[in-house]
């Protein structure tokens, strides 16, 4: 804001200047001026120095407003200043690459950790537990993403909640927004009937937004499914299976996501579909408010089930 009334305040107290010649180049290579002022010039350095390209265009806008004979000079300050910036970027891009090339397949993870539990005394006794992990590895053409989670809870000395799923994904970037991916899953829900179900998957996703704060993702595709049952035979089945990922983060401190996916076939269907708020509240730590519906559908063993489940917890990210 300060910038601004300078730049102001030099336009008004500035008499009109003859038309400028032939674009100058910057002040760091000519040492004034005609028609462009000093008190002006320093702001746009000021810009400059900072980095900041958004800061920058605005103070250029507004300098060749106030000051249109100076157009040349300043516009030749701006475009001296975007070389600088893409030269620099093009260096930062290259390091990278270089870094992510050579680093070991333990190095270059990032992802978070989740923990919550709870505690009733009383009528009922009991006690539960949740953990969940999930890491992401971005490499030049590849992403991997690991997801884990355990859900457990007893209840006057019985187990009377069981849920624990592991999954692997492995994506090829075709370009910025479009990639192929294969997955491989694991699932033990007893409660609902199995034991254990064996996903494999392949299939395209695309970001049909990506920008700073906002990302929209969905992807699709068959798997096969392998479900060991406790009603019944253990079974094979084709699915087709569909998935969206949404996140928003309209402050530094606050961001809520929606993630759902779920599987279809003839006889069966499952889904998950996860809201959560997250609260930073001391560096990498953070509170989540979550809302997670469950669904599942088995015509041959009768079993359809809606369960829902709102939690507390807290999420440390690495």
């Amino acid at each position: 804001m300060s910038a601004f009334l300078a730049l102001l305040a030099a336009a008004a107290a500035t008499p009109a200047a003859p038309a400028a010649g032939p674009a100058s180049p910057p002040a760091a290579e000519s040492p004034t001026a005609g028609a462009l002022p000093a008190e002006v010039r320093a702001v746009i350095d000021a810009a400059v120095a900072s980095g900041d390209r958004e800061a920058v265009a605005t103070v250029v806008r507004f300098a060749i407003a106030a000051h249109p004979a100076a157009a040349a000079e300043i516009a030749a300050v701006q475009q001296h200043f975007l070389a600088e910036m893409a030269a620099r970027d093009a260096e930062r891009a290259a390091a990278a690459r270089s870094r992510i090339a050579s680093a070991g397949l333990l190095r270059e993870w990032d992802g978070q950790i989740e923990l919550g539990a709870s505690r009733a005394t009383g009528s009922t006794d009991s006690f539960g537990l949740y953990g969940a992990l999930s890491a992401r590895r971005t490499g030049i053409d590849w992403v991997h993403q690991l997801n884990a989670r355990a859900e457990l809870q007893d209840s006057d000395g019985k187990r009377t909640a069981e849920r624990i799923s592991a999954s692997w994904q492995a994506r090829r970037l075709l370009d910025r927004r479009l990639y192929l991916f294969g997955l491989g899953q694991y699932e033990r829900d007893p409660f609902i009937g199995f034991d254990s179900r064996i996903t494999a998957g392949l299939g395209a996703g695309y970001s049909l937004l990506d920008r700073p704060g906002l990302h929209v993702e969905v992807e699709g595709g068959p798997a096969w499914r392998r479900t060991d049952a406790r009603a019944r035979d253990d079974f094979s089945s084709l699915a087709a299976r569909a998935s969206l990922a949404f996140s928003w983060k309209p402050t530094p401190r606050l961001e809520f996501k929606q993630d759902g996916a779920f599987s279809l076939d003839r006889d069966n269907g499952s889904g998950r579909a996860l809201s959560a708020l997250d609260v930073s509240v001391l560096g990498p730590l953070r509170v989540r408010l979550s809302y997670e519906l469950r669904f599942e559908r088995d015509i041959l063993r009768d079993v359809r089930s809606l369960d829902t489940t709102s939690r507390a917890t807290f999420v440390y990210g690495f």
